[in-house]
Parts: structure tokens; sequence; C-alpha cells
């Protein structure tokens, strides 16, 4: 268990996808866009230092459910 100070988290939600072994490549698609997602428009800057990434896993239904730190640009 680790005790985090509180900070704004981006949260990434992936389509939904048809065949619920396709999970790993749901997850990676919604990595990918977390990555290429272009901040500094709506005024933030990604803040690994201040807490780490988080996976929520997935599911064919909901699709993936990523969330990265961000900070005030």
């Amino acid at each position: 268990m680790i005790d985090l100070p509180p900070c704004v988290m981006l949260y990434f939600k992936g389509i939904p996808y048809k065949n619920e072994d396709d999970f790993r490549v749901a997850i990676e698609i919604a990595a990918e866009a977390m990555e290429a997602y272009d901040t500094a428009p709506f005024g933030w800057e990604f803040a690994l230092e201040l807490a780490p990434r988080f996976n929520f896993g997935s599911s064919a239904a909901g699709g993936a459910k990523l969330a990265t730190p961000v900070k005030d640009a």
C-alpha cells in the first residue's frame, strides 16, 4: 500500500470491442492514444512525477480504462 498526495488525473476510455480475448490489444490502443494526446490546448501537461499511471482494466462491453496524472502547464 502507498499513500499518494491528491492530484488531477486525466481519464481515458477506449471503445467497446467484440472479442473478450482482445483486452490486451484494447489496452495497448488506449495507451497509445493517451501517449499521443496533446494536453497543451487545455492548459495541462503530463505529470508522471506526481503519481503513477493507472490501468483500470478492460472489458469487451466497456473498453479499456486508463488514467494518468496531469498538472497545470
